[in-house]
C-alpha cells in the first residue's frame, strides 16, 4: 500500500488529481471540497483519510469531525469526534457518522440537532439516541426537541419515533409533553404532526356537543410526493388534502376529506365531501355535503376564472332543523383581457326549497378604446322560474344594462356620456290593498308599483342618461332622464367667471320634471316640473360692492296631496327677478375715517313677477330696501371685550306695505381669573310691518340670552352655559343647563364629567362619568352613563369597564384584560369578561371566563409556533378540548 502525506497547502492540487483520475470520486456532485490539517491518500484503495479539522463541503452539506474517513470505491465517509454536520434545514451535532456522500444518506450516533424552518420562529432544538438521515428524510430515535434556548430548557417534548420530511413536515409517535424545567408530564398524544410548508396540521378534537353527545373529532393531513414514476399517479404529484374521521355518542359516525389538487401551474382547486350519521333521525340519515371549487390564472395572473359547486341533500346547517331536500349552487366568475377590452362574466345558478331554477347572469366590458379607461359595457340578468313558498308558477325578473363613453374631444374638456336601463318584474305576492312603496337611490330612480285588485305586481323599468361636461375651468354639466317616472334634471353651474380682477359672472341653471303615477288612485298622479336659474353680474371694489342678479323659477306650485289631482296646480311659472340690484358702500373707506370702518350701508331693489300677481292689474311688483349694519368690538380694559352688532333694515313694496326690521347682538368676554373666562350673550330682534306675499318669508322676533363660563389649562377644561329665551312659553325658557368637566391630573390620570340638567322641569337629562388611567403597563377606563327615561320619569344607566394590565419580568410578564358593561334597567350584563395571560418565557397559558356566554376557556401555546395552540373550553351544553377548529366541523348551534 502506498501512502501519500499532505498538509493543507498542497490540497488543491490533490483535489484536482482525484477529480480527474478516480472513476468513483466527488465528481458526481455539483461541487465538492475537503480541507484538513492533515490529509493521507491511499491510491490503490481509493482511499482517504484526514486528521485534525476536517471539513467536506459536498453541494449544499457541509461535514466537519476530527477524524473522517472516505472510501471512494463505496463513497462512504465514516466520521469521529465532535462530528458536525450543516445544511439549509439545520444543524447535527454527533459522537458518531457514517454518511454516504453519492446518495446523501448517513446515521449519527448520539446526536443533537437544530431545525430552522419559516413557520417556527425560533430554531428547534432536538437530542436523539439515533439518526437516520437522508436529504429527504430524517429518522430520529428517542428523541426530545424543544424551542427553548436556555441550558435547562423550560419545557420539552419526547418521542420515541420521530421523522422529518425537509421544507415539509415532521410527524412525531408517543409524544409527552414535559413541563416545569422539564420534570413532569403534561399531555400525552399518540402521534404529532407539523407541517413546516402550510398551517394545518394533524389536529385532534375532544369534548360533549349537547345535541349530539361526546364527540372525537380528528383532522389528518396528507401531502403527496412531487413525483412518481408511474404517469398515472403523477398527476396527483404535489396534492394534499385533509381526511376527517369524527364520531358522535348520540349521532354517530361523521367524516369526509377535502383533497386540494392543481392541474396548471397558476391553478389551485379543492373537492370536499363530508357525511353525517344521524341515529337520531335514521329515516333521513345520511347527512350529504359535497363542494368543488377551482380558480385558474393566465397570462401573468392578468386572466381569472374561479368556479363553484355546491351540493346537499339537506336546508339548513343547524344540526336540530335540518330539513330533507336538494340544495345545488353553481357560480361561475372570469376575467379576461381581450384585444381591446376587459371582460367580465358571471353566472350564478341556485335550486333549494325557495327557488327551483333561479339564473342571475352579470357582464362587463370595459376598455372599448385603447385610448380612454373610462368606456365600458355592462349587462346584469336576474330570473327565477318560480316560487316554491307561494306555490306560484310565476317568474321574477331584473335586467341591468350600462353604458359610459368618454369622449377626449378637447385639451381642457373630459366629456361622459352614460346610458343605464333596468327593468324589474317581481313575483306576486300580497301586500294589502293600498299599501304601496316608492323608493330612491342616488341616482333619484324611482320605483312604481302596478296595482292589482288581488295582490301587487312589481313591475317596473328605469332608463337614466346623463352626458357630463367637465371643464378645468369649473364648468359642470349634468342631464339625466327616468323614463317611468318621467323625470330629467338638468344642472349647469359657473362660479365666478372672471372678467377682471374684481368684476366676474355667476351663472346657475337647475332643471327638473318629473311625473307621479298611482295605479289606486288614492295618491297624487300628474306632472311637475321646476326649473330654476340665475345670473349674477358683481364688482368688488375697495370702497363699494355692487351687483346685478336675476332669477326665474318656474315648478309646480302646490305640493300635490294624496286628494288633489296635480293638474290642477300647475303653473307656467312661479316667479322671475328682473333684476334684482344691490349696493354696499363702505363710508371708513369713503371719507377715509377709521371709526366708521365696521359701517356698512346696502341698498337694494328688486322688480319681480309672480304668478299669484298675474290677474292684477299690475302683475310685477317692486321691492326696495336700505340697510344700515354696524359690527365692531370694543376693549372695555385687560379683562373685558364687548362685541356689538347692530342692524337697521326697513322694506317697501309697491304695495304701500312695508316693514322694520331692528337686530342687535351683544356679547360680553371677561377674562375673570388666570385661564377662567365668562361669556354673556344678549341677541335681540323686532320687526314691525308686514312682508308682501310672493317675496321672502319674514324673520321672526328673537329675545334671548346665553350664558357660558369655561376653564381651559393644558388638556383640562371645565365649561357651564344654558341660555334664557324671553319670548318662549312658560315652562319653556330655559335652555338645558350643560356642564362639561374634563381634568388631567397629570400625564396618567384622566377624569371626564358630561352633565345635562332640564332648568325647566327640574330633572337631570344626561350624567356621564369616565375615569381614564394610562400609568406604564397599566390602561384602564371606567364610563358611568345616566340618561332620563320621559316614559318611566327616571334616570336609567349603564356602566362600562375596560382594563389592560401588563407586570412582571419580560418573557415571564402576566397580563390581566376586563371587560364589563352592565345595564342598570335590565339589571343585567351586556358583557362581562375576564382573562389571565402568563408568559412562560418562550410559551404562555391563558385562562379566560366570559359570564354572558357563560365559558371558560384555557390555553397552552408554544410561542414559536403561533398559528397552533392547544386549549380545552367550556360553554353552553358543550366542553371541547383540542387544537384549533376542524374542517369537517358542522354548524352545532341549535
Amino acid at each position: 500500500m502506498r501512502r501519500i502525506k499532505l498538509n493543507s497547502l498542497k490540497f488543491v492540487l490533490i483535489v484536482i488529481v482525484v477529480f480527474l483520475s478516480t472513476p468513483h470520486s466527488f465528481a458526481e456532485s455539483n461541487q465538492g471540497k475537503l480541507t484538513a490539517d492533515r490529509i493521507q491518500y491511499y491510491r490503490e484503495q481509493e482511499l482517504i483519510i484526514a486528521t485534525g479539522n476536517a471539513k467536506l463541503i459536498v453541494d449544499d452539506v457541509e461535514i466537519s469531525s476530527n477524524n473522517m474517513e472516505i472510501d471512494l470505491k463505496s463513497n462512504m465517509l465514516n466520521a469521529e469526534g465532535k462530528v458536525h454536520v450543516k445544511n439549509k434545514d439545520g444543524e447535527f451535532d454527533s459522537k458518531e457518522l457514517e454518511y454516504n456522500i453519492k446518495t446523501k444518506e448517513g446515521i449519527f450516533l448520539e446526536s443533537e440537532g437544530i431545525i430552522i424552518t419559516e413557520e417556527s420562529k425560533d430554531p428547534i432544538y432536538i437530542k436523539s439516541a439515533k439518526t437516520e438521515y437522508s436529504n429527504d428524510r430524517t429518522k430520529i430515535i428517542d428523541s426530545e426537541f424543544t424551542t427553548c434556548n436556555v441550558e435547562e430548557p423550560h419545557y420539552h417534548m419526547s418521542s420515541t419515533n420521530t421523522v422529518i420530511y425537509p421544507g415539509d413536515k415532521l410527524i412525531a409517535y408517543n409524544v409527552v409533553l414535559w413541563e416545569f424545567n422539564g420534570k413532569v408530564p403534561i399531555i400525552y398524544l399518540p402521534i404529532l404532526m407539523y407541517s413546516f410548508k402550510d398551517k394545518e396540521q394533524m389536529e385532534a378534537e375532544v369534548g360533549k356537543n349537547e345535541y349530539r353527545g361526546w364527540f372525537l373529532r380528528t383532522t389528518h393531513n396528507y401531502y403527496l410526493n412531487s413525483y412518481y414514476d408511474n404517469p398515472i399517479l403523477n398527476k396527483l404529484a404535489g396534492d394534499f388534502g385533509q381526511i376527517y374521521i369524527d364520531d358522535y355518542s348520540k349521532s354517530g359516525f361523521a367524516g369526509g376529506f377535502k383533497h386540494a389538487y392543481r392541474t396548471l401551474e397558476d391553478d389551485h382547486a379543492y373537492l370536499y365531501f363530508y357525511l353525517d350519521q344521524d341515529k337520531q333521525r335514521p329515516e333521513q340519515s345520511p347527512w350529504i355535503t359535497m363542494e368543488l371549487n377551482r380558480k385558474q390564472k393566465f397570462n401573468a395572473g392578468r386572466d381569472k376564472r374561479e368556479y363553484n359547486l355546491q351540493y346537499k341533500n339537506y336546508y339548513n346547517d343547524r344540526w336540530t332543523s335540518r330539513e330533507k331536500g336538494l340544495y345545488l349552487d353553481y357560480d361561475f366568475d372570469q376575467d379576461l383581457t381581450l384585444k381591446n377590452w376587459d371582460t367580465k362574466v358571471g353566472l350564478d345558478y341556485n335550486k333549494d326549497k325557495t327557488h327551483d331554477n333561479r339564473i342571475i347572469l352579470t357582464s362587463y366590458f370595459d376598455k372599448l378604446r385603447k385610448e380612454s379607461n373610462d368606456d365600458y359595457i355592462g349587462l346584469d340578468l336576474y330570473y327565477d322560474l318560480d316560487d316554491k313558498q307561494t306555490g306560484r308558477l310565476d317568474s321574477e325578473a331584473d335586467i341591468n344594462f350600462d353604458y359610459q363613453h368618454k369622449f377626449l374631444a378637447e385639451e381642457k374638456s373630459d366629456d361622459i356620456l352614460k346610458v343605464d336601463l333596468d327593468y324589474n318584474r317581481e313575483k306576486d305576492r300580497d301586500r294589502g290593498k293600498y299599501q304601496i312603496k316608492d323608493e330612491y337611490n342616488s341616482k333619484l330612480n324611482y320605483r312604481g308599483y302596478f296595482n292589482r285588485k288581488e295582490n301587487i305586481r312589481d313591475d317596473y323599468y328605469n332608463i337614466d342618461f346623463s352626458y357630463d361636461r367637465i371643464d378645468r375651468d369649473d364648468w359642470t354639466s349634468y342631464y339625466s332622464y327616468n323614463d317611468k317616472l318621467d323625470k330629467y334634471r338638468i344642472n349647469l353651474k359657473q362660479y365666478k367667471r372672471y372678467f377682471t380682477n374684481s368684476l366676474y359672472l355667476d351663472y346657475k341653471i337647475d332643471y327638473k320634471y318629473y311625473q307621479y303615477q298611482d295605479y289606486d288612485d288614492s295618491r297624487r298622479t300628474g306632472d311637475a316640473f321646476e326649473y330654476l336659474t340665475t345670473l349674477k353680474l358683481a364688482d368688488t371694489q375697495r370702497y363699494y360692492d355692487w351687483s346685478i342678479e336675476t332669477e326665474w323659477k318656474e315648478r309646480d306650485i302646490k305640493s300635490p296631496s294624496r286628494s288633489v289631482n296635480i293638474n290642477s296646480s300647475l303653473e307656467e311659472t312661479e316667479y322671475y327677478d328682473l333684476p334684482e340690484a344691490k349696493l354696499t358702500l363702505k363710508p371708513g373707506q369713503i371719507f377715509n375715517v377709521n371709526r366708521l370702518d365696521p359701517l356698512k350701508v346696502i341698498l337694494g331693489v328688486k322688480r319681480r313677477y309672480n304668478y299669484r300677481w298675474k290677474d292684477d292689474l299690475y302683475p310685477i311688483k317692486e321691492h326696495g330696501y336700505y340697510q344700515l349694519n354696524y359690527n365692531d368690538y370694543w376693549r372695555i380694559n385687560n379683562r373685558n371685550r364687548l362685541r356689538y352688532k347692530q342692524n337697521l333694515q326697513q322694506d317697501i313694496y309697491s304695495t304701500k306695505q312695508q316693514r322694520f326690521t331692528y337686530e342687535s347682538g351683544l356679547e360680553l368676554n371677561t377674562s375673570i381669573f388666570k385661564n377662567w373666562n365668562n361669556s354673556l350673550k344678549h341677541n335681540y330682534r323686532k320687526t314691525q310691518g308686514e312682508v308682501m306675499a310672493g317675496f321672502e318669508e319674514a324673520k321672526e322676533d328673537k329675545h334671548d340670552i346665553d350664558w357660558k363660563l369655561n376653564w381651559v389649562k393644558n388638556q383640562s377644561k371645565f365649561e357651564i352655559e344654558t341660555g334664557y329665551d324671553l319670548l318662549a312659553e312658560v315652562g319653556e325658557e330655559y335652555d338645558p343647563l350643560k356642564i362639561t368637566y374634563n381634568y388631567l391630573l397629570n400625564d396618567n390620570y384622566t377624569i371626564k364629567n358630561n352633565i345635562r340638567y332640564d332648568l325647566n322641569d327640574m330633572h337631570f337629562d344626561k350624567i356621564d362619568t369616565s375615569i381614564i388611567i394610562d400609568y406604564l403597563n397599566f390602561d384602564y377606563k371606567l364610563d358611568l352613563y345616566y340618561y332620563y327615561d320621559d316614559v318611566e320619569k327616571e334616570l336609567n344607566g349603564k356602566w362600562d369597564t375596560e382594563l389592560d394590565w401588563k407586570f412582571g419580568k419580560k418573557d415571564w410578564e402576566w397580563t390581566v384584560k376586563l371587560k364589563g358593561s352592565y345595564d342598570f334597567e335590565d339589571k343585567e350584563y351586556d358583557k362581562a369578561n375576564i382573562s389571565i395571560e402568563k408568559m412562560l418565557h418562550c410559551r404562555k397559558v391563558v385562562l379566560s371566563y366570559d359570564y354572558v356566554e357563560e365559558e371558560i376557556a384555557f390555553k397552552y401555546q408554544i410561542l414559536s409556533f403561533p398559528n397552533h395552540a392547544f386549549g380545552v373550553k367550556s360553554e353552553k351544553g358543550q366542553i371541547s378540548v383540542g387544537d384549533g377548529d376542524l374542517g369537517g366541523i358542522v354548524n352545532e348551534e341549535n
